[in-house]
């Protein structure tokens, strides 16, 4: 059996007031899958206040590309995943992330 998929497709970026790019992702599927990640965002549920339709809005602060894929996680949450690589975005961030926060430019590690 498939696991059905949200898709997103990129809107815009914005830079928030602390000065980190925020990505913005519309998120298309079916009914049901659209609705059951709505009640998992829950108060952090934002929606395209430009549009008249209710489209869900997927923010990230890491650009993954003009279409992205969400898969639901054990726990409930959606990421967004590279198939290609066949890992999860956030698994990417915290790479990026302890990279960035271990590396020193003068030893290059």
């Amino acid at each position: 059996m498939a696991t059905e998929i949200l898709t997103g497709e990129f809107k815009r970026s914005c830079t928030k007031k602390n000065g980190k790019t925020l990505f913005i992702y519309w998120i298309k599927g079916s009914y049901a899958l659209l609705r059951d990640y709505k009640a998992s965002r829950g108060d952090y549920l934002t929606v395209d206040p430009d549009g008249k339709n209710d489209i869900p809005l997927f923010p990230t602060y890491y650009y993954c590309g003009k279409v992205i894929r969400l898969k639901k996680s054990m726990k409930g949450n959606y990421f967004a995943f590279d198939e290609n690589l066949e890992a999860p975005f956030k698994i990417k961030e915290i790479c990026i992330f302890v990279k960035n926060y271990f590396y020193d430019e003068a030893t290059n590690y």
